[in-house]
């Protein structure tokens, strides 16, 4: 076996970290953070950061062990199990230890953020695991994202619910997300018979669905997001944002760009936390 050197280290964390699913890993702890600034978290967000951040790479790990097959299939060289330079037991070992620590690094913030938090990682691997070969694929993205602004309340002292209207749009960009994220490897998806309702539906009600979700997300936070109908304001004018990103994804998804739709879903999802910043908290107040 050879010597476990610094620069053999570095590069096997480099290859764990491209099986994480990093844009989507990243852009979700983003998102939380914002949210965090957003609620008064305050110095707990310097808890709620990493603990989110590992729990969205355990989720990432999962899935590209459980896809290996599929990816070397499809011949995704980027992926690092599919391209052989990693042993899929390492990274197993990972998605165990990243999700105990996402949970052992949220115990501090209380009981229930811990149960709310550890709700969303089994709704994420319940669809690693199932409920994405099915029809209702798309109800762990619904939930889970649902539960994200829920989580962020809940590790604020004092506790309490974010506006139901925040929880909606929440779960409506995780809805955007999962028919955005299965336009990149539908085909694939097709070969190896996932039937998840992406691939129910096809790529062009996908991408139009996948838009159209994002939309009325960004609406929503563009409308409440200052507490009050605010299209004039810089929540308002942020939320428009959104709203182009998300008429951009069904334009480029559509036209078979789906790597850019996916990338337009980021960034939407992103714009409109932001708009809900500087909007003044209103979803939690």
């Amino acid at each position: 076996m050879a010597a476990l050197t610094p620069a053999r280290l570095a590069r096997l964390a480099v290859l764990l970290v491209r099986c994480t699913h990093p844009s989507a890993s990243f852009a979700i702890t983003a998102g939380v953070a914002l949210l965090g600034l957003s609620a008064g978290v305050g110095w707990r967000t310097l808890i709620l950061v990493p603990a989110v951040l590992l729990g969205q790479f355990s989720l990432g790990w999962t899935n590209d062990y459980l896809d290996r097959d599929r990816d070397r299939l499809g011949m995704r060289t980027e992926k690092p199990i599919a391209a052989g330079l990693i042993d899929p037991v390492l990274v197993v070992i990972a998605a165990i230890a990243g999700t105990v620590a996402a949970l052992l690094l949220t115990f501090p913030l209380g009981v229930l953020p811990l149960v709310v938090h550890a709700a969303g990682l089994l709704l994420g691997q319940v669809h690693n695991f199932g409920t994405r070969r099915f029809v209702i694929s798309v109800v762990p993205f619904v939930f889970g994202f649902a539960l994200l602004p829920i989580f962020v309340a809940a590790a604020a002292s004092p506790p309490h619910l974010p506006a139901r209207w925040l929880i909606v749009a929440a779960g409506l960009i995780g809805a955007g997300a999962h028919f955005s994220n299965a336009l990149r490897d539908y085909e694939s998806d097709l070969v190896v018979g996932m039937g998840g309702l992406p691939q129910a539906v096809g790529p062009r009600v996908s991408a139009i669905l996948a838009g159209a979700l994002m939309l009325a997300a960004a609406g929503t936070v563009a409308l409440y997001g200052g507490g009050r109908v605010a299209l004039v304001s810089p929540t308002g004018a942020l939320g428009v944002a959104a709203a182009l990103l998300a008429c951009g994804i069904a334009a480029t998804g559509l036209a078979g760009r789906r790597a850019l739709a996916y990338r337009l879903t980021l960034a939407a999802g992103l714009v409109a936390v932001v708009a809900l910043l500087l909007g003044g908290s209103a979803g939690f107040r």
